[in-house]
């Protein structure tokens, strides 16, 4: 992820707090990744910048459940109900230029490289991603 965690629980209360602002004015969406058998929490999914053309998918795994299958099946889901419910242009997908299985992920939904940025932690590439086909399902 390109910032660092809080610090503090009031750190993370304010984070959460934004969060709740964001989702109420249908700016941003946050969803809540656990496991369905043991309800073990793993992660995120954030869709922001909701109201614009080209709207941001982003995604954050703990790293003791890298590798299972959770951020595809996951990002799948998450990106075909924004396809459908925002209805973009395409999404912006920034990762990691050395982060190989978010890049993987990005390919898979039918991403393509547009630029480069760099952030405060690494360097990214941001992907187009066309919104969702019946030709990915």
């Amino acid at each position: 992820m390109s910032w660092e965690p809080a610090e503090n629980f009031q750190a993370l209360e304010q984070i959460g707090q934004q969060w709740i602002l964001a989702e109420s004015k249908n700016t941003d969406h946050h969803f809540v990744l656990r496991c369905k058998e043991t309800h073990t929490f793993i992660g995120l999914i954030g869709v922001h910048r909701v109201h614009t053309t080209t709207p941001e998918l982003g995604l954050w795994i703990r790293e003791d459940h890298h590798g299972q299958g959770y951020a595809k099946e996951a990002l799948f889901e998450v990106f075909r109900w924004a396809s459908q419910k925002i209805q973009p242009e395409y999404f912006l997908y920034p990762v990691a230029i050395d982060n190989h299985a978010s890049r993987k992920l990005a390919e898979f939904l039918g991403g393509v490289v547009t630029g480069k940025k760099n952030e405060k932690k690494y360097q990214t590439v941001i992907y187009h991603i066309p919104p969702h086909s019946s030709q990915l399902s």
